[in-house]
């Protein structure tokens, strides 16, 4: 792997910036796998996902904290699948539902990103508001261009 320069970098946030889901792989407390995506929001150097307990991936991330996130460049704008842009994190995963002073700011950008579903969503009380801490990554621009980043880089 190269080293992340500073175009790499604001590269690498650009390309973080333009989602707003990622997918999500997860596990269960006896190593039984899940693949799955949540809509997201970037905060303070973290992700937030805000998710139902009916949904494997809640229950994996309540019994396991261990995961990883993916965010992949659309097929359709590939210049070749093979070597698709992406960036993945290794995250450390936990409930701040109830954390209220970070938990209420979050969800407000959730709403101003989502729009009138969240007033719905809030409501309901098996939803859970979920911080990853990504821990360490991969940002990969093509074939031979592949970068180790660490979760701090979103703090920037």
């Amino acid at each position: 792997m190269q080293e992340l320069s500073s175009k790499t970098v604001d590269e690498c946030l650009r390309f973080i910036r333009d989602f707003k889901t990622l997918v999500l792989a997860t596990v269960d407390s006896e190593s039984s796998p899940g693949a799955s995506y949540a809509p997201f929001i970037e905060h303070e150097g973290s992700f937030f996902v805000f998710v139902s307990e009916l949904a494997k991936h809640t229950q994996h991330l309540l019994e396991n904290p261990i995961c990883q996130i993916l965010l992949i460049e659309d097929e359709g704008k590939a210049v070749n699948l093979f070597a698709r842009r992406r960036v993945s994190f290794t995250c450390r995963a936990s409930d701040v539902s109830d954390q209220r002073d970070s938990a209420t700011l979050v969800l407000e950008k959730f709403s101003r990103q989502f729009g009138p579903i969240m007033n719905m969503l809030k409501q309901l009380p098996d939803f859970h508001l979920i911080r990853l801490d990504p821990q360490a990554g991969t940002f990969v621009k093509g074939f031979g261009q592949a970068f180790p980043i660490t979760g701090a880089i979103l703090a920037v």
